[in-house]
């Protein structure tokens, strides 16, 4: 889910592509990874194919692979001296390298992303949690050489990360700043040390303040102002919630552990371990973060935080004081994010409230599917011909075409929520942010608490509805899917994803695709040309409006009727 949005190239490298349905036969190719330039590492297998890459020191595409190795070979390198005193990460990725692409062309990125991380690609690129594998993808705005390569150096982390410390432990266990900061200081360490992108798994994040800047000196900017985010409340988030700020204060923290390292060796001479890996141990030994960070130390988290705090006012030397500013990151909330599905494959903590709402939506509502041997196939992704209407498994009427889709709300679970999902609907092509409607316009709450499904897990609660438009709702009409939710205090979340359906007439459904955008609680307040976004904001209505992100185009929703009933 999500989009690159237009003029903010230096803000994240986005990284984005539109989801595109590929026929049966077509999913199952392999990636043609045979015929692009590939690089083999000791720890990695790249393949990069990047047209016209800007500002790079060689232009053959032979050579602009082996420096794209060199490059991340590296940034793993020098994280594994941060991290790995034990060799026990180094010999993972001897024999069983990370597979990494970074590619140009929409419709390779795409049969990457499917064959190698088993996801569809359509939004900030993929890190997959337990293949090692990634794939971005260099849009046209991402095609320079310096920005390209560091947040490759980034994502190349991030995947290394995850063979050390499971995605699961680094989000349950509170290693999320340890992740992040490690990222951030891998690919500033082996670049020019100006940092300006962070790549997004999944869920779509703020821009960065401090971005295409010193991170260095804006923690310390930071700190001045007294606008440096508390370290407790850094330990207690999880790295997909974290604001701009705290994306600074992890690396600042991870510098810190890491200059803190001495003594190297102990009384009887032999080396000790840095306090990065200790970490790291720590977290495959499933030792809490806050705890193992002050076992580690020696101190609590506040002297602990103290003592960061005269780090950083030490390495961003003397300043003149000034007066508080005015906090501009907005208020942070729990992990909130809504999917929606329009085609395989679906990411496997979602499969199972997935076939449960077409299974509903099948036994509730007279709906559309395919027709395969008689019989209807519950199942999201387009469908040109052999569509029906079914009342069960009674065909009542044939339908021209049809696109099934369900919408996921995933939310942390912890502090008695309330939660929402809604749907809305208006015709293509709108100029203005308004004109949108209940879907369905009639009966929407008695349609809605018919059919929504509810689950959960260890890690998340779900919320899920699904649509099947058909006819001329396939390519005329909208969609946006909102998800709201009010966790026990009053803290909230209001997260959407707008969806365009693209099907031409005489196109078989291997040309049609979907667009998604990302739509979120909080606006652009102020940006510049040469500082990109500097301040950003809440939205003030959070039951009526969404903000699409990165920008201050904010779209306006009609009010909920009452009646409809809340998933928990």
């Amino acid at each position: 889910m999500g989009f690159a949005p237009l003029g903010l190239t230096n803000i994240v490298t986005s990284l984005l592509l539109t989801a595109v349905v590929a026929s049966p036969a077509s999913q199952a190719r392999p990636a043609p990874a045979i015929s692009l330039p590939r690089h083999e590492g000791k720890l990695l297998s790249l393949t990069l194919a990047v047209d016209r890459l800007i500002k790079c020191p060689v232009r053959d595409s032979a050579a602009q692979v082996a420096l794209f190795g060199q490059r991340l070979d590296a940034a793993l390198s020098h994280l594994l001296t941060l991290i790995d005193s034990e060799n026990v990460l180094a010999q993972d990725l001897g024999s069983n390298k990370l597979q990494f692409a970074v590619l140009s062309d929409a419709r390779t990125a795409r049969d990457f992303a499917r064959s190698t991380c088993g996801v569809c690609l359509n939004s900030f690129g993929i890190v997959s949690d337990s293949k090692g594998a990634g794939v971005l993808h260099a849009t046209r705005n991402q095609r320079r050489d310096e920005q390209l390569w560091r947040a490759s150096a980034h994502a190349i982390v991030h995947l290394a990360l995850n063979r050390a410390i499971a995605p699961r432990a680094q989000q349950q266990l509170g290693y999320g700043w340890l992740t992040t900061g490690l990222a951030h200081h891998c690919e500033a360490t082996t670049s020019t040390g100006i940092l300006n992108t962070f790549v997004v798994r999944e869920v779509v994040q703020q821009p960065l303040l401090a971005f295409s800047g010193d991170w260095r000196t804006a923690v310390g900017t930071l700190l001045q102002r007294q606008q440096l985010p508390r370290l407790a409340d850094l330990l207690a988030t999880e790295s997909s919630a974290f604001d701009p700020a705290q994306h600074v204060l992890s690396l600042a923290l991870v510098d810190w552990l890491d200059d803190h390292s001495a003594p190297l060796t102990h009384h009887d001479g032999n080396a000790a371990k840095r306090r990065l890996a200790q970490l790291v141990k720590a977290a495959r030994d499933g030792e809490p973060a806050s705890k193992a960070l002050t076992r580690i130390v020696g101190q609590d988290i506040a002297t602990i935080e103290q003592r960061l705090h005269e780090f950083v006012r030490k390495r961003a030397g003397k300043q003149r004081p000034r007066r508080p500013a005015p906090v501009v990151h907005h208020k942070t909330h729990p992990h909130a994010a809504v999917y929606v599905y329009t085609c395989e494959p679906i990411r496997p903590r979602h499969r199972k409230i997935v076939q449960k709402a077409l299974a509903q939506r099948h036994a509730a509502h007279t709906s559309g599917w395919q027709r395969v041997e008689k019989k209807p196939l519950l199942a999201v992704g387009p469908v040109n011909r052999a569509a029906g209407f079914w009342h069960g498994n009674v065909l009542v009427k044939n339908i021209p075409r049809t696109w099934p889709m369900v919408a996921v709300f995933e939310y942390v679970g912890v502090g008695k929520p309330t939660a929402y999902l809604d749907c809305f609907r208006r015709v293509t092509g709108r100029a203005g942010d308004g004109g949108w409607m209940l879907d369905p316009g009639v009966g929407f709450v008695a349609h809605h608490n018919a059919q929504f499904v509810t689950d959960k897990d260890d890690r998340y609660h779900y919320l899920a509805v699904p649509d099947t438009p058909t006819g001329s709702h396939v390519s005329g009409s909208e969609f946006v899917h909102r998800g709201r939710v009010t966790w026990q205090g009053g803290r909230q979340a209001c997260v959407g994803v707008l969806t365009v359906l693209a099907a031409p007439k005489t196109k078989t459904v291997a040309t049609w695709h979907a667009t998604h955008r990302q739509l979120v609680d909080w606006l652009v307040q102020d940006r510049s040309k040469k500082a990109g976004i500097t301040e950003v904001g809440s939205i003030t209505d959070l039951e009526r409006d969404l903000a699409a992100w990165g920008t201050r185009r904010v779209f306006h929703f009609p009010k909920i009727p009452p009646g409809l009933t809340a998933g928990r």
